[in-house]
């Protein structure tokens, strides 16, 4: 196969994959977009302010299919180590070691994941300083946004400090399929990534691929990169259900998106 060849393909696989995690991210940001639009006009915005927030809402929307993107890579790539593995055991060949160049590519995919996340979650912050009409500008951390919800002094406002101190930002205890602190571990990863150097990964991971085979992949904190990002994109989902039935007093609707919701 030429070089050609191996780009024609991972152009066509690329593209197969986004529509596969677009499939699964576009009903959530659908759902917000018609609940935000709803609250927006019973709560009868000034044009400016609706702009503003509706801006902040396009961005955290595209943020979070992105990032759901560059999951579904690394599941991917995952998943094809998984197969290769398994196929060697099979046919009783050697089972090789993950590649250099493995782990340069599923590196760069965590990188990325772990920028757009937080860019994901920045604009999530800043979008809610804006549904609470804020006339805050610039840009957010954890302590600029939980100042704001301070001067605010609402009950939104006082409900989403608590959230973000022991949901989002909270211990290390696990809520459904996400850790507590998958905020904190964003942040703190994130800036090792764009502020120093490669994150230091290991393979002491105990995840099996058959019995007594380990998943020989890079970790961080025993965790395999994929699986890791799946917690993190967990807690980025479970904070828009449980933030969005609270912020537009409106019901979470589970399943595909449909027009005639919330009607």
């Amino acid at each position: 196969m030429n070089i050609w060849q191996v780009k024609s393909n991972f152009h066509d696989s690329s593209i197969l994959l986004l529509k596969d995690s677009n499939e699964q991210s576009f009903h959530t940001a659908k759902k917000i977009q018609k609940m935000h639009a709803i609250y927006v006009n019973k709560a009868d915005f000034p044009s400016t302010e609706k702009a503003k927030a509706h801006s902040k809402l396009q961005a955290f929307c595209y943020k979070f299919q992105v990032s759901n993107y560059l999951l579904e890579q690394l599941w991917a790539l995952s998943h094809t180590r998984r197969m290769r593995v398994y196929d060697a055991i099979l046919n009783s060949l050697d089972v090789m070691d993950t590649t250099d160049d493995e782990l340069m590519l599923v590196s760069l995919h965590l990188e990325n994941f772990l920028l757009q996340s937080r860019a994901f979650l920045d604009f999530y912050l800043l979008y809610l300083l804006s549904i609470l009409r804020t006339a805050y500008e610039g840009s957010i951390s954890r302590e600029k946004f939980q100042k704001q919800l301070k001067i605010s002094d609402t009950s939104k406002a006082i409900w989403l400090s608590e959230y973000f101190e022991t949901k989002v930002f909270g211990n290390t205890d696990w809520s459904g399929m996400n850790p507590n602190d998958w905020g904190t571990l964003l942040v703190s990863l994130r800036d090792k990534v764009a502020h120093r150097d490669r994150l230091k990964y290991s393979f002491d991971g105990q995840e099996e691929i058959t019995k007594g085979i380990l998943h020989t992949w890079p970790t961080i904190t025993e965790i395999t990169y994929d699986r890791f990002c799946q917690y993190i994109q967990n807690g980025m989902f479970s904070m828009l259900e449980d933030i969005s039935k609270q912020i537009y007093e409106l019901e979470w609707i589970p399943g595909h998106y449909r027009e005639d919701m919330w009607e």
